[in-house]
């Protein structure tokens, strides 16, 4: 290897990777003519690779004759994102632990599956007697906690709209967002300050920030969150924030 660490591309697999990456959400699938005007390379050496890709089940073809990703693919890509969970949950265990005995709060991770947000982990602080958290397995309410904001703020219009047409907003607490306006406008306001806040709008006493993990492309894949009694933290939400946020740069620079 070289001093970056690069080795020499092995030509033929690296042709068979460029054909894989032709396809992505706009080419669901691709003709033999249009994946060789892709690359630049002739019919005969795209179908070469496409019957080697296709035996192993990476490439299928349709009734049309057109190819698609294969099953192998997909196979692989659940494995994959198994392993991103794990490898998200081992990455984010010793910064979430300092950061919660930094300020004596528990921590939470969240990964994103659709437009639902899943328990990861949680840290909670040493020789702490008092401690906010999450039930494993519970169903996250999204327009009251800080987490749910985040993925709310991460929505299409149409997804959002969806979601309010689908969910009653009740009032856990006297500061529950519950006007749709006022929630839209909170919501709205994320994107700018790159975290979240709850304020004691699931739980009375309870203050929340949230920072969403994303990968380099801006995709939403989880979030990370803290919290604690309103009166140890409430001074400290800009401080916290930023914390979160270095956090999560990290995360994203490491794993995605």
């Amino acid at each position: 290897m070289d001093s970056q660490g690069k080795g020499k591309n092995i030509q033929s697999i690296q042709r068979a990777i460029d054909v894989i990456s032709c396809f992505d959400e706009n080419n669901i699938e691709l003709s033999l003519s249009d994946i060789s005007k892709c690359l630049e390379l002739n019919k005969s050496t795209v179908h070469g690779i496409l019957n080697t890709l296709h035996n192993n089940r990476f490439i299928q073809q349709n009734c049309n004759g057109n190819y698609m990703l294969g099953q192998a693919l997909f196979d692989k890509s659940v494995l994959a994102m198994q392993s991103s969970k794990t490898r998200l949950r081992t990455m984010s265990k010793s910064y979430m632990t300092n950061i919660s005995n930094k300020y004596k709060c528990t921590t939470h991770v969240f990964t994103v599956n659709g437009n639902r947000l899943h328990f990861l982990d949680m840290t909670t602080p040493v020789n702490s007697h008092y401690i906010f958290s999450v039930a494993l397995g519970s169903q996250m309410q999204l327009y009251c906690t800080a987490s749910g904001k985040i993925l709310l703020s991460r929505m299409s219009v149409e997804e959002r709209n969806e979601y309010f047409e689908n969910t009653k907003l009740i009032p856990n607490t006297r500061k529950t967002l519950v006007d749709k306006e006022l929630l839209i406008k909170n919501i709205n306001s994320i994107m700018d300050k790159n975290y979240s806040l709850e304020d004691e709008e699931a739980d009375e006493g309870c203050l929340s920030i949230a920072v969403p993990i994303v990968t380099r492309k801006d995709a939403l894949v989880g979030t990370l969150s803290i919290s604690g009694a309103d009166v140890k933290i409430r001074n400290k939400i800009e401080e916290i924030a930023r914390d979160l946020q270095k956090v999560s740069a990290k995360l994203t620079e490491d794993l995605f």
